[in-house]
């Protein structure tokens, strides 16, 4: 048999496959892949693909937290999802050293180089003390507030008053999917807006102008309200992993070096287990602890920073940005997005909204 009578036959088997395939999966409420001769689990992804995501919350829901892909014979593409906690925790914490980014990740981020979000080891840990001590010091924190605020007062908020002048099919593809929750539950931005006015002391007719650091944390409701949106759509939709060693998880899985390990944090934002029966909410009460203050989530729990040792640095200066343009525009701004609920996430490891934002933007003052 040569090449092409091969190929042919195995066009043959693939067609036939995903046929029956996709038959039965039509008439079944399972999410759980079917495992076929030769292709194995890879039509269950084929079909999936455009809703990757959900998908993949499906079937680690339905697993427990925990699944081991098949793909096809002879591809080398068996991986190994998980969204147990206790996992994530012993992944990037406990275990840490045993689960480097790996070479495979560096090829596919080669365009980072060198950077700390690609390297492992030493060269990581060099990085790490770097930027720490520059990210903590006084003259950074001032240097971030005045170039944050530049930027708002000359490219931000000229932007979004063009667009108000125009109050006809407005579009922005950059607001995030926090504007898209928001739009979703307008009770919860009144609440916002209402934290903004009482806690910066602005009245509802006055423009909001610079505030500092430290004012943004008293925009407590804001910042669960942040929280609840990266808990949902976290901003890097996975993470991955490959161990040296042989390794047993708390789980009770057994992984071999160069398994794929793969970590879906989107998921873990709606597990039940995870997060109760109301995981689907949009609730930023549940980052607000009894005393009015953050309630602390472990970062295996909600690892939209990562966790271990490689926890974002720029954790707090995130919030700090997210706080000071999101309150600027709630108060100045009525944010429309038009038909929220036709939005969806792209199918990348980076969280977007699929084909951007289409929203009106009015100006409040």
């Amino acid at each position: 048999m040569d090449f092409l009578e091969c190929s042919l036959l195995f066009l043959l088997i693939f067609c036939f496959t995903y046929s029956i395939w996709f038959i039965i999966y039509r008439r079944t409420k399972t999410s759980a892949p079917t495992n076929w001769p030769i292709l194995r689990e890879l039509p269950a992804v084929i079909g999936n693909i455009h809703r990757v995501h959900a998908y993949m919350t499906e079937v680690l829901i339905e697993y427990g937290g925990t699944y081991e892909f098949k793909g096809p014979i002879f591809t080398n593409i068996d991986m190994f999802f998980t969204c147990d906690p206790a996992n994530i925790h012993y992944i990037f914490s406990k275990n840490f050293l045993n689960y480097p980014k790996g070479p495979e990740f560096r090829k596919i981020f080669d365009i980072l180089g060198n950077g700390i979000f690609n390297v492992d080891h030493e060269l990581w840990e060099l990085h790490r003390k770097t930027t720490m001590s520059i990210m903590s010091h006084a003259k950074f924190q001032i240097l971030l507030e005045r170039t944050l605020w530049d930027i708002i007062e000359k490219g931000l908020k000229p932007i979004l008053d063009a667009f108000a002048k125009q109050g006809k099919d407005t579009t922005s593809a950059a607001l995030t999917w926090f504007f898209v929750l928001l739009a979703k539950n307008p009770s919860i931005e009144k609440k916002i807006r209402e934290e903004i006015q009482q806690q910066l002391h602005v009245k509802e007719d006055e423009n909001l102008k610079f505030f500092t650091k430290e004012e943004t944390r008293k925009l407590i409701y804001l910042h669960g309200a942040l929280c609840e949106t990266l808990r949902l759509f976290p901003s890097v939709s996975l993470e991955h992993k490959v161990p040296l060693d042989h390794d047993i998880l708390p789980s009770g899985h057994r992984v071999s070096p160069k398994t794929r390990m793969i970590l879906p944090f989107y998921v873990m934002g709606r597990m039940e287990t995870l997060w109760g029966k109301d995981c689907l909410e949009f609730k930023p009460e549940r980052w607000i602890s009894e005393r009015g203050g953050i309630k602390h989530e472990p970062s295996f729990k909600f690892p939209a920073f990562n966790a271990g040792p490689r926890t974002c640095l720029g954790k707090e200066m995130a919030f700090v940005q997210m706080k000071i343009v999101a309150a600027t525009i709630i108060h100045n701004y009525n944010i429309q997005v038009v038909e929220p609920e036709n939005v969806y996430p792209t199918t990348s490891i980076i969280m977007q909204v699929k084909n951007g934002l289409m929203v009106k933007v009015v100006k409040k003052v």
